[in-house]
């Protein structure tokens, strides 16, 4: 192998590179929204009625609404809370930004919590830290698609009398004592955008067992629109309520369905390449592995630099491997440290400790199930050449 670094004119390891996120879409999806092309019922229709009891059998919920992201998912799950204008909502910084602006847009605050070290997941002590009187619900993020530590946050919500929706954007396919995220009475939130376990390009969902919630919640979506019990005249409705343009598309559910039937074998996947990938990375100086629990569906693979153990900057080091063919990303960069956070939610460097630390030193690398052992081979021989480089 050439010792000289591809972004100093060396040979790079791999010639093309892998990406960080691939879907894993075939003919089955193709066959799919071909069908529904050909029907003509293109946008919203009958599809979404057969789509979610598909996706309440998979994960052993009452009800769920499928809507046209994960981003709205999540809007109006705290908004069918009904919380008080100005209350406090508990979320994390290490995640998208979409979850911190989930309270916003309801006129409630976001207020930021630390991650443990290990999990890199919401932590219950800084939670408890974290609690006002005004707070009223915790919003956990699942990250990379690791379980939080749901029975301490259960148990701190029932002490305070907090409401939880579940960020799980990374978890479909994620268990808890036998049972699926999403099939209890909170409300989980799930994205299927292309990077996700699996896809429908754009979309997601709010599951649960409280049907009372996910009735009001499917009302919303479609504008509040309540129809008249007339089937002779559609055109008669009422409106009560504000509500919201949150359908999907029969395309996008087309391809859902055809990946729902998919989701526990690309989980595997996922699991198996993180665990061969972490097997090749173990013995790699100054470089962290993640955990492997049982609770884990390996949405993301974050490792971690060992402090101190480089020459240069973590953003060097990317650099460094997007040139080698490996097309690693930083997922996420804190979001309270974002201009907009800090210039209407005065949150600052030092806040959140552990979270500051621990996005300064990740790299995610990519992780899917198309991925081949030959592809992890290659991705850890890029990685030693890289870090070899580097090292103090």
């Amino acid at each position: 192998m050439n010792d000289e670094l591809a972004i100093d004119g060396g040979t790079p390891v791999i010639d093309k590179q892998i990406p960080i996120a691939s879907p894993d879409v075939g003919e089955e999806e193709i066959k799919a929204i071909s069908e529904v092309v050909k029907s003509k019922q293109i946008s919203r229709g009958s599809k979404v009625s057969k789509v979610e009891p598909q996706l309440n059998s998979y994960l052993g919920c009452k009800d769920s609404v499928i809507m046209s992201n994960g981003s709205s998912a999540l809007h109006l799950a705290m908004l069918s809370l009904d919380l008080p204008k100005g209350s406090e909502v508990i979320v994390p910084s290490f995640t998208f930004v979409a979850t911190a602006f989930t309270p916003i847009y309801c006129g409630l605050k976001p207020v930021f919590a630390d991650i443990d070290e290990h999990s890199f997941n919401i932590s219950p002590d800084s939670i408890i830290e974290k609690i006002t009187p005004k707070t009223k619900a915790i919003i956990p993020v699942h990250f990379a698609g690791r379980l939080c530590d749901m029975d301490n946050i259960k148990a701190i919500a029932e002490e305070h009398n907090l409401k939880i929706v579940e960020d799980a954007a990374h978890a479909i396919g994620l268990s808890h004592d036998g049972k699926k995220v999403g099939s209890g009475q909170n409300l989980a939130c799930f994205s299927f955008f292309a990077t996700k376990n699996i896809t429908s390009a754009e979309g997601g969902a709010v599951c649960s067992d409280n049907t009372g919630l996910t009735s009001k919640i499917r009302l919303m979506k479609a504008h509040s629109v309540e129809r008249f019990p007339r089937p002779k005249a559609p055109g008669f409705y009422d409106v009560k309520d504000i509500g919201f343009n949150y359908h999907i598309s029969n395309l996008h559910l087309a391809m859902l369905e055809s990946q729902l039937r998919k989701m526990d074998l690309f989980n595997k996947k996922r699991r198996d390449n993180a665990v061969l990938l972490s097997k090749h990375l173990r013995g790699v100086p100054g470089i962290k592995p993640p955990e492997i629990p049982p609770e884990h569906t390996f949405h993301l693979y974050n490792i971690l630099l060992e402090k101190g153990s480089f020459q240069v900057s973590r953003e060097k080091i990317l650099e460094a491997l997007l040139a080698e063919g490996v097309g690693a990303g930083l997922y996420y960069p804190p979001v309270h440290l974002f201009s907009y956070f800090r210039n209407n939610y005065s949150a600052k460097e030092g806040d959140l400790p552990v979270t500051e630390d621990v996005a300064a030193r990740t790299i995610t690398l990519p992780l899917y199930p198309s991925l081949t052992g030959e592809h992890m081979e290659k991705i850890t021989l890029a990685i030693e050449k890289v870090t070899s480089h580097f090292m103090k």
